[in-house]
């Protein structure tokens, strides 16, 4: 019996042990503190923009209770963000925020400035030096800092700077100013009202988002930068729901006026055998014209894009068709016009649920796995990660597991997972560039999935409509076979020549709408053994 429960203690022990050696996950909790409704500026634009850099949002009403975040582990920083400045009970807030400091948690005060009785008090506690002179004119003020990357990325600053609090500049380690304003030739009065302190990040009303007349607003910083410097969001993945191997994707949703009408004619239009529901939020380029007879405009949403955070292009497209039961003819050409879209443009197409996707966004646990590695955890059906700026860093071959590839779309580096990786490990190398050991995926139109692979052999399945653009990096001056199977069709095969880039450049035929096997098999053997 002794024995017994000293192997059960070993076996528990064992468990604790490994458990104790994970990583502790990065954060990306962020506590966002408002006094509007749902829908106020700290809803409608920091949400996306804190999702753009990988971040969940948890918002809170700054009267109706607070959270004790002494134990929690996955906040990575608090927002206040007040369209007010409405605080009832200012001592209770003040002390909250205090808290927040003591548990060196990064704050980041935008917004209306909390109207509370001790205002000293609260920039203090951020490490923010106000005065109480605010300036209630600005004609004579004029830029002596200003961090071009961050300010104006959508509207500029014109005429008056917006009336400010006097906060005065500081030299680092106590604070970094990313815009001071002078007074006439006086280089003794100064403010800052965007500031970078060791506790926080502070922007003066008026200099991080411009209202106008209505709901009309516009970031006059990138969103983005504020918000990864204001958290320390330094190097790390940030997992990207509007992508998949690279491409932006493409998924059709209904808005019907009879659902089984609507299943019918998407089925007949499209050859998918199911719609993807999506949110309504922009109108397509395209198609959306063709069914106002319907009485209602389609209209698209575009994930990972946000007119506000001054993104240069659209994250993915997905095309909202009305289909009305008297009139489905109108609705089968709105479908086909928004498939002829996404044939002319990078856009997965392929049969992708959203809502997995957002909710292996959500769930993703990353795990820092040795110098410039990640495990990732619970990701379900999220199939992207991206580094921001990576610099000369490149993907690991070698290190990398349940990785498809990778590829530089604009300035980041984006990695595709398998979707059948439980849980996929991505490293970077500082090393020069080499040309990979095996077959790597740099983008697709199609789904990849189950990738095996070894030096001289690829295979895989793959999804999707439409012809099945993709590339491949190989070693260069090597020569493949490639073949390609339908479901339940005939094999076909062709042999392609490598050059000096060591790219493969495929346009398979429009075959894979039930799923099909790919392989390459090298033929030349180069660099093989004796």
């Amino acid at each position: 019996m002794a024995r017994i429960l000293v192997l059960v203690a070993l076996f528990l022990a064992s468990f604790v042990a490994t458990d104790a050696a994970r990583a502790k996950p990065l954060a990306r909790t962020v506590i966002v503190v408002t006094d509007g409704t749902p829908d106020g500026l700290a809803a409608r634009m920091a949400a996306p923009a804190l999702k753009r850099i990988g971040l969940v949002s948890e918002i809170y009403r700054v009267d109706t209770g607070l959270p004790d975040l002494g134990a929690r582990k996955d906040v990575a920083g608090v927002l206040i963000w007040l369209d007010e400045g409405r605080v009832a009970d200012g001592e209770a807030f003040l002390a909250w925020v205090r808290r927040l400091t003591t548990l060196g948690v990064p704050v980041a005060l935008m917004g209306a400035t909390p109207a509370i009785e001790d205002r000293y008090g609260l920039f203090v506690s951020l490490g923010v030096l106000f005065s109480a002179d605010e300036r209630p004119y600005t004609y004579d003020l004029h830029p002596v800092v200003k961090d071009h990357a961050l300010l104006e990325p959508g509207r500029r600053f014109g005429g008056l700077w917006p009336a400010a609090d006097q906060i005065r500049p500081l030299d680092p380690p106590a604070g970094e100013a990313a815009l001071v304003l002078q007074r006439g030739a006086d280089s003794t009065d100064r403010t800052a009202p965007l500031l970078f302190t060791p506790r926080a990040a502070y922007a003066a009303p008026g200099y991080a988002v411009w209202r106008g007349p209505g709901a009309a607003t516009a970031w006059m910083i990138d969103p983005a930068l504020w918000f990864a410097r204001a958290f320390r969001i330094g190097l790390r993945p940030v997992p990207d729901t509007g992508l998949i191997n690279a491409r932006r994707i493409f998924a059709p949703s209904l808005a019907p006026a009879d659902e089984a009408a609507a299943g019918r004619v998407m089925r007949a239009a499209s050859g998918l055998d199911q719609a993807q529901p999506l949110d309504v939020w922009l109108d397509p380029p395209e198609g959306g014209h063709i069914v106002a007879s319907c009485g209602s405009a389609a209209r698209a949403q575009f994930f990972g894009y946000d007119r506000m955070l001054g993104a240069a292009a659209p994250g993915a497209f997905a095309p909202v068709v009305t289909l009305c039961a008297e009139d489905a003819d109108a609705a089968r050409n709105a479908v086909r016009a928004a498939y002829r879209f996404a044939a002319r443009n990078p856009l997965l197409t392929a049969t992708v649920s959203m809502d997995d996707i957002e909710s292996g966004f959500a769930s993703a646990q990353i795990e820092p796995d040795g110098e410039l590695a990640w495990r990732i955890r619970d990701r379900g059906a999220l199939a992207t990660l991206r580094f921001d700026r990576p610099d000369a860093l490149r993907l690991d071959w070698d290190r990398s597991e349940g990785v498809l590839g990778a590829a530089h779309v604009g300035d980041a580096l984006v990695v595709s997972l398998d979707p059948d990786a439980a849980e996929p490990l991505v490293a970077l190398t500082r090393t020069p560039f080499e040309p990979p050991p095996f077959a790597v995926l740099v983008e697709s139109r199609w789904m990849v999935a189950g990738l095996v692979r070894d030096a001289d052999n690829a295979a895989m399945r793959v999804q999707g409509f439409g012809p099945g653009d993709m590339v491949w990096q190989v070693e260069p001056h090597s020569e493949w076979e490639i073949r390609f199977q339908p479901e339940g069709g005939a094999m076909r095969r062709w042999r392609a020549e490598v050059g000096d880039e060591g790219l493969i450049a495929l346009s398979l035929p429009p075959e894979a709408a039930k799923g099909a096997a790919l392989a390459f098999e090298r033929q030349d053997y180069a660099g093989a053994g004796p």
